[in-house]
């Protein structure tokens, strides 16, 4: 039986860009979206970090945060 907190096969999170951009998950977070301090070529190195793992954002995850 697979862990809940485990992402199903194939699917790339936030936690996986934060490893493979060296920085943490709260940073991919706010670069993804536009916002707070991150520098540009971080910004620049997560966005495309993303498009070449195939990131996509969760549209459960990003409702439940529009209303936090």
């Amino acid at each position: 039986m697979a862990n809940s907190s485990e992402p199903a096969p194939g699917l790339v999170t936030v936690r996986d860009l934060a490893r493979a951009a060296s920085c943490s998950p709260a940073s991919v977070s706010r670069a993804l979206r536009g916002q707070g301090k991150v520098s540009p070529d971080l910004r620049r190195k997560i966005e495309k970090l993303a498009d070449e793992m195939g990131y996509r954002p969760n549209p459960l995850v990003s409702s439940l945060m529009a209303t936090r």
